[in-house]
């Protein structure tokens, strides 16, 4: 098989299956198919999962050249974002929702825990090792 089809397959997987943990376990949690807390951070973190996935993917590719490198600056952005611009957003949109006689209110979870970041990291890299080893060494 192609390595470059990893490149794509390997992320792709990666959001699919940690999507469908994160739904499952929050509909657990909620008591309920809970479809209107989908994208509102949650446990574990999607954008730290997939850009963790594409850094080991990269890594047991191509080595550590100049992709490793951009991915990791890359992945160090995604991951600075969760837990603090978003957090911060959503405490922003919790202001305003108080202060708004909307009905349209703002979603306000949409950042993530370190907790959640991390179990993002471990889920996105043994995903991309997993798919690596099937995809690649077989």
């Amino acid at each position: 098989m192609d390595n470059a089809f990893l490149y794509l397959i390997s992320p792709f997987l990666t959001w699919l299956i940690v999507g469908c943990t994160k739904f499952l376990l929050t509909s657990l949690k909620n008591g309920r198919v809970s479809l209107d807390n989908i994208g509102l951070g949650g446990m574990p973190s999607n954008h730290s999962a997939v850009i963790a996935n594409a850094s080991i993917t990269i890594y047991l590719l191509d080595g550590l050249g100049p992709a490793f490198l951009v991915i990791n600056a890359l992945g160090f952005l995604f991951i600075m974002d969760a837990l603090d611009l978003r957090i911060k957003i959503g405490l922003m949109a919790n202001e305003i929702n108080k202060l708004s006689h909307s009905k349209n209110k703002l979603r306000e979870r949409i950042g993530h825990k370190l907790s959640e970041v991390i179990a993002g990291i471990l889920f996105g890299a043994l995903i991309g090792y997993l798919a690596f080893l099937l995809l690649v060494v077989n």
